[in-house]
């Protein structure tokens, strides 16, 4: 080999030692770990029976990875539910953490951190009443009138929602008011009320949801300071919704949707003692 072709082969060699390095190196920064806060929510994002993460937000961060590398440092921090997440929002703003999960959208809220351009999930206001009853049906509208209506000042809202709900369905309701909101359920356990409103992606236990209503869509929020993050996170949601269309509607069923006993409605039992079988 003479010199010319020697000094063309290590050229050569030297382009390609240059770009092994340099998609080594993009490969590296993009295999990032994300800080992720994880306050413990039933059904969102909780700890199983065999101290594994689990819940709906861990399995979309799962099939998200897929598209961006990421691995996930899960950050949870002490006290109950608000008390975490208050935690875990200061955290975000001061950069401690990266992303947090299951979060509304606003201009306020806008201000204090970065949002993707796709949410990852929905959630409805819940009509729900004690899991036991039988007098209430999913949707049975027609037997709803004068159904009793628990209710705190926290709940407006929620309130609004419900009475467009009823209108546009054509059914009346009574309120009956509390100061508390652990005071709305225990109402509703025993007797003095029929139903009350809560989110339907957090039922408390000893409840079922006869109506949804009034959807609303959640986001991963990010630190201000995360604008690369918040460009692949686009792109990734962007991809994934595309190519797993139904991913959120599966993650939902699994986590949020009970079917319950199998109940017939007023009107099908009055149908059925007609028949002469009731």
């Amino acid at each position: 080999m003479n010199f010319r072709n020697t000094s063309l082969f290590v050229v050569l060699t030297f382009c390609v030692l240059l770009v092994s390095v340099t998609i080594a190196q993009a490969v590296k920064e993009n295999d990032k770990v994300i800080r992720v806060g994880f306050p413990i929510q039933h059904g969102i994002s909780y700890i199983d029976d065999s101290g594994n993460y689990a819940g709906y937000m861990v399995d979309y961060l799962k099939q998200l990875s897929l598209y961006t590398n990421w691995e996930y440092e899960f950050v949870q921090v002490d006290g109950d539910t608000n008390t975490q997440i208050s935690t875990l929002l200061e955290m975000l703003m001061n950069g401690d953490i990266d992303m947090l999960g299951t979060m509304n959208r606003n201009e306020t809220l806008e201000e204090l951190f970065l949002y993707p351009n796709h949410s990852y999930g929905t959630t409805y206001t819940a009509l729900t009443v004690r899991e036991d009853s039988t007098e209430w049906m999913e949707e049975d509208f027609e037997h709803w009138d004068g159904i009793e209506i628990a209710v705190y000042p926290g709940q407006n809202n929620r309130m609004e929602q419900f009475d467009q709900y009823a209108k546009l369905n054509g059914f009346t309701y009574e309120i009956v008011e509390y100061d508390k909101l652990t005071d709305v359920f225990e109402a509703v356990l025993n007797g003095e009320a029929d139903a009350t409103l809560q989110s339907d992606i957090a039922v408390v236990d000893g409840f079922r949801t006869v109506a949804r209503f009034s959807p609303s869509p959640y986001y991963f929020a990010l630190y201000r300071g995360n604008t690369d993050l918040l460009q692949t996170l686009n792109i990734a949601l962007y991809n994934m919704d595309r190519a797993y269309p139904h991913l959120q509607t599966e993650l939902y069923n699994e986590y949020f949707h009970s079917y319950g006993e199998f109940r017939i409605s007023q009107s099908d039992r009055e149908y059925i003692s007609e028949l002469g079988y009731g």
